[in-house]
């Protein structure tokens, strides 16, 4: 497979643009292992478990905190008249 790298200014510009997803790669594994942290101390001080954590944190950030809300009632309502529950 041949690049499209042809003048020393692409090489240059490909070398640079590497360098910086190499950066935010790491930018971002770490911030993974900070999340990691805060649940698990959520855990630990709080006993709530981690799933239950993401979701808030997905409903925050996505702003549908009354969908997630209706959907565990849902889930618990169905639940409750299968029996599953017991």
């Amino acid at each position: 497979m041949e690049l499209g790298i042809v003048t020393e200014e692409q090489r240059e510009k490909a070398s640079a643009y590497i360098k910086e997803a190499v950066k935010a790669t790491i930018r971002q594994r770490e911030e993974g292992e900070h999340i990691k942290d805060i649940l698990n101390t959520l855990k630990n001080d709080f006993d709530i478990v981690p799933k239950i954590s993401r979701k808030v944190i997905e409903a925050h950030i996505k702003g549908n905190f009354a969908e997630v809300v209706a959907e565990n009632t849902a889930y618990e309502d169905l639940s409750e008249i299968t029996g599953v529950n017991k």
